[in-house]
């Protein structure tokens, strides 16, 4: 009854506490005053990472990529976290990699120089200690569902939509996320959703089990994630080294650096160049000028 009363009690400060935000530095503005592209901050044993480019939909550049590395740097240092929150600012999660600053990337070894880097900061979120949760607060597209499906679990908010879009670009995914997808749902689920390059709604997610839980709020999400306010760290990272084997990450990884390859092949082709430069231009009609496309 004390263990219990006192888990109660523990509980009950978590909540109360909840809202003394620990702000670092990822999260505020540099010290030329520019807003940062990646906010982060620790929230008691949460660390809430959020690209901040909402002008492009969130969409990844070389910055993002570093940021975000510092972010997960951070997640796995920290003693005090044992939960990492990915989500995108201002109702969209992320819509993958900025193409108007990777599509002057023309041959295979030119596309692997940002596919690389990227895929390997994916593999760290994947091998974190921590539980990682992608936090789908708007659409996720191309990369921007690479990076949900690196993550532990993937929670929703009711309107957001998801998609493995690469296909209509003629490429396929190229950060790892095909790989990742795989160990999440069944065969057919990931073909039929990497195939169809169509988008998918939180409740049609949820149910091919893509979608572990669709919330309605950032409270109940919070709410969610309070089961692991009381497990440590260590545990967390003992069992996730259980769940999967030192032979099943490397054969993750493998698995990861193929699809890498594979992608930078269909990248140098010009069906893929041809397919940006047709979406790029009816983009930037659609916006009068500021075109911003995922890969």
């Amino acid at each position: 009854m004390e263990l219990f009363a006192a888990r109660i009690a523990s509980a009950i400060f978590f909540y109360a506490g909840r809202k003394r935000l620990h702000k670092c530095t990822e999260g505020d503005p540099d010290m030329s005053g520019k807003r940062s592209k990646v906010e982060v901050r620790k929230e008691e044993n949460l660390l809430w990472v959020t690209i901040n480019r909402p002008e492009v939909k969130n969409a990844v550049d070389f910055d993002v990529a570093d940021r975000l590395g510092e972010a997960v740097s951070q997640a796995e240092s920290d003693p005090d976290i044992s939960v990492m929150i990915l989500q995108g600012k201002k109702g969209i999660f992320c819509s993958g990699g900025d193409l108007t600053k990777f599509h002057s990337l023309r041959t295979e070894e030119e596309a692997l120089s940002m596919l690389r880097p990227v895929s390997r900061l994916l593999k760290r979120i994947a091998d974190l200690p921590v539980i990682t949760v992608a936090y789908l607060n708007g659409h996720a597209v191309g990369g921007g569902c690479e990076i949900a499906a690196s993550c532990d679990y993937r929670l929703s908010l009711p309107g957001s939509r998801t998609g493995f879009i690469q296909g209509t670009l003629a490429i396929t995914t190229g950060w790892g996320g095909a790989s990742f997808l795989k160990e999440k749902v069944p065969y057919t689920t990931a073909l039929t959703m990497l195939g169809s390059a169509r988008l998918f709604s939180a409740e049609e997610g949820k149910k091919i089990r893509w979608i572990n839980k669709i919330v309605e709020s950032d409270e109940e999400l919070r709410l969610w994630c309070s089961q692991w306010a009381h497990t440590g760290k260590e545990v967390i990272a003992a069992y996730k080294q259980t769940l999967r084997t030192e032979q099943e990450r490397e054969t993750l990884a493998a698995s990861v650096d193929r699809e890498v390859r594979r992608c930078a092949v269909l990248w140098e082709m010009d069906a893929h160049h041809e397919a940006v430069e047709l979406f790029l231009s009816k983009r930037k009609r659609s916006t009068g000028g500021n075109g911003s496309k995922s890969r």
